[in-house]
């Protein structure tokens, strides 16, 4: 049965939807900050970075089995800095339309596929190295467990000891 076409458009005392007046443009326009914003958001970044370049240098803490899974981190993390790398040189060049193309794309050896890389790649560490802390705290609480009792059973037996040194001085008070 074919729909009647009234029954969709509101009648009287109903909000009419909002149209526009300009017809969309084929191709999609990016927004781009200005250089105020863009100066701020470059130096947040190269903060950022610094500290994510100190904290991936594993070479005073990281066991020897621990560092293969560190440089794998840190080799994605030079794939995506160097991604970045280019992507601030198109954009320095003034070539806005490449840039947005190249951080557009999906793909390996395109920014947002290496950050992706980088990302799970440091997560998957992230997630060994949480579960060997939980491991070990797990082995250190029960290699503890019997602990409270020693302090509790020192309580007992010194007021145990107490009594029996007041008692006799007790007794000559009768």
């Amino acid at each position: 049965m074919p729909r009647d076409r009234r029954a969709c458009v509101p009648g009287p005392g109903w909000p009419r939807p909002a149209r526009s007046q300009r017809t969309p443009p084929p191709r999609r326009r990016w927004f781009v900050h200005d250089a105020d914003s863009a100066t701020i958001q470059r130096d947040r970044f190269d903060a950022l970075t610094h500290r994510l370049d100190e904290l991936l240098a594993p070479a005073s803490y990281a066991t020897p089995a621990e560092r293969p899974a560190y440089q794998d981190v840190l080799t994605r993390y030079g794939h995506f800095r160097a991604d970045d790398g280019h992507l601030r040189a198109l954009r320095a060049a003034g070539r806005v339309d490449e840039a947005v193309v190249v951080l557009t794309e999906v793909g390996r050896d395109q920014v947002a596929f290496d950050f992706w890389d980088f990302a799970t790649t440091l997560d998957a560490l992230a997630a060994h190295q949480r579960g060997d802390f939980v491991l070990h705290t797990d082995s250190a609480c029960s290699a503890l467990a019997g602990w409270p009792a020693v302090p509790a059973s020192a309580l007992a037996s010194a007021a145990a000891l107490v009594l029996l040194g007041v008692r006799p001085r007790l007794a000559e008070y009768r």
